[in-house]
C-alpha cells in the first residue's frame, strides 16, 4: 500500500471519528436537556373594579372577568360575576384583587343584626325578666304588644296603658334565631324593631315606668284601640266589680252591701243583694263571667 493510501485512510478514520463523537455528544445532550414546559390553559377569573369594603353587599358594577393563565389564578378565585352579586364582602377587597369564595358570606348567612333590621326601622333593646318576656315563650320574630304602667308621680294617676302595637321581635338577648321552637329560654333582653318615633316612645315609657310584653297570637295583624285603665276604674269599674271583689284583702262591710239591697246606693250597673245576703260580717262579690255570687265572711265578731 502506498503511502498516499495510508493518508487517504487516516483522513477518512479521524473524519469518521469526529463525526461519531459529535453524533454522541448531540444524542447525550439532547437526553438529558429539560423538556420544555407545556403551555398552561388560560381561565376566568372575578376580580374587583373598585375597593369593596368589609359588610359591602355586592353589585355587578364593582366586578370584571379576566383571562389569566391557571398557574395564576387562586384556587378559591370565583369565575363567574353572578356567583358573587347579591353577596357580601367578609373582608376588604382591593381593585384589581381575585374576588375569592372564602372572602365572600354565604348568601343565606347573616353576619350581624344590621343586615336582619327591616327598611325604615330601628333595633331598640328593652330589658325583660321572666314575667315581662312572657315566662321566655317569646321567640325571634314573634310580634308583639308592650304595655307601660306608669305611677301616680309620674302621670297624676297610676295608669296601664298600650305603649306600641304589632312589634316585631328581632332578637331574644344575643340570638337572632329560633334554636327550638317550643323550649322556653328566660331572656334579660329583647329586642325589638321600631320606627324612630317607636323608638322615642319606648324609650321614655321605660324610663318613666315598667313595661310589660303582650304576645300575639301567630297570624294576628293589625291593631286595637282601646282606653287606658286607672285604679279608679278597678274600684269603681262598670262592671260592678270593686277592689274588695278583686283583692281578697280589701273587704266591704256588711251595712254597704245592706243599703244596696235597700236601693239607697244602686245605680244603673249595680245589681242589689238579696235580702238572705244581708248577714253580719263582711261580703265578698265574685263573678264567673256573667255570674255573681256574694259570699259572706265572718268577721270574728260573733
Amino acid at each position: 500500500m502506498s503511502r498516499m493510501t495510508q493518508r487517504k485512510l487516516l483522513v477518512i478514520s479521524l473524519a469518521l471519528g469526529l463525526l461519531t463523537a459529535f453524533m454522541v455528544y448531540s444524542f447525550v445532550r439532547a437526553a438529558v436537556r429539560p423538556a420544555a414546559p407545556e403551555k398552561s390553559p388560560d381561565v376566568q377569573v372575578v376580580v374587583a373594579q373598585q375597593e369593596i369594603r368589609s359588610k359591602t353587599m355586592i353589585t355587578a358594577e364593582m366586578l370584571a372577568v379576566r383571562v389569566v393563565p391557571r398557574t395564576q389564578a387562586n384556587p378559591a378565585a370565583l369565575g363567574r360575576v353572578e356567583d358573587a352579586v347579591g353577596r357580601l364582602a367578609k373582608e376588604h377587597i382591593l381593585p384589581g384583587e381575585q374576588v375569592l369564595n372564602t372572602r365572600l358570606y354565604a348568601r343565606d348567612e347573616k353576619p350581624g343584626l344590621t343586615f336582619v333590621i327591616p327598611a325604615g326601622k330601628r333595633a331598640v333593646s328593652v330589658a325583660v325578666n321572666e314575667v315581662i318576656g312572657v315566662a321566655g315563650f317569646v321567640k325571634p320574630g314573634d310580634r308583639v304588644d308592650v304595655l307601660g304602667t306608669f305611677d301616680e308621680s309620674v302621670v297624676g294617676k297610676t295608669v296601664t296603658t298600650t305603649v306600641l302595637q304589632d312589634v316585631e321581635v328581632l332578637a331574644i338577648s344575643q340570638r337572632m334565631e329560633d334554636e327550638d321552637d317550643t323550649k322556653a329560654r328566660v331572656a334579660t333582653t329583647v329586642t325589638l324593631a321600631l320606627n324612630l318615633s317607636e323608638a322615642e316612645k319606648i324609650t321614655l315609657a321605660e324610663e318613666q315606668g315598667r313595661l310589660r310584653l303582650v304576645l300575639r297570637p301567630a297570624g294576628q295583624e293589625g291593631k286595637e284601640y282601646v282606653a287606658q285603665t286607672t285604679t279608679t276604674q278597678l274600684t269603681q269599674g262598670r262592671s260592678g266589680q270593686s277592689l274588695a271583689n278583686i283583692v281578697p284583702g280589701a273587704k266591704t262591710p256588711t251595712k254597704s252591701v245592706a243599703a244596696v239591697a235597700a236601693g239607697s246606693e244602686t245605680s244603673a250597673d249595680t245589681k242589689p243583694v238579696p235580702a238572705a245576703e244581708q248577714e253580719s260580717g263582711w261580703a265578698v262579690e265574685l263573678f264567673r263571667g256573667v255570674n255573681r255570687q256574694v259570699v259572706m265572711v265572718d268577721d270574728g265578731a260573733n
